[in-house]
């Protein structure tokens, strides 16, 4: 499944996107309106069914990762301020 930043446009088959890992918008409205605020998203905009965020929109520190390496968001991490 090819997976696609929202915001970037960066998608899982393109060569800098190796790195990236791919997280979904919150399904909490209250956490969901957060994030879209910090992203610089209208939340008037038609979303996606699944709207994908990059690892390029965190800090480190919002990661931890499993024994094969895989990345995970941590719960309670909110995207970087765009800018």
């Amino acid at each position: 499944m090819v997976r696609t930043c929202y915001v970037y446009k960066i998608n899982s088959r393109s060569q800098e996107s190796l790195d990236l890992s791919f997280h979904r918008l919150p399904a909490d409205p209250v956490r969901r309106g957060v994030w879209l605020s910090l992203l610089g998203i209208d939340s008037a905009n038609k979303l996606p069914k699944v709207a994908l965020i990059c690892s390029r929109h965190f800090d480190v520190k919002d990661f931890t990762y499993d024994f094969a390496g895989r990345r995970h968001l941590k719960d309670g991490a909110d995207p970087l301020e765009q800018f």
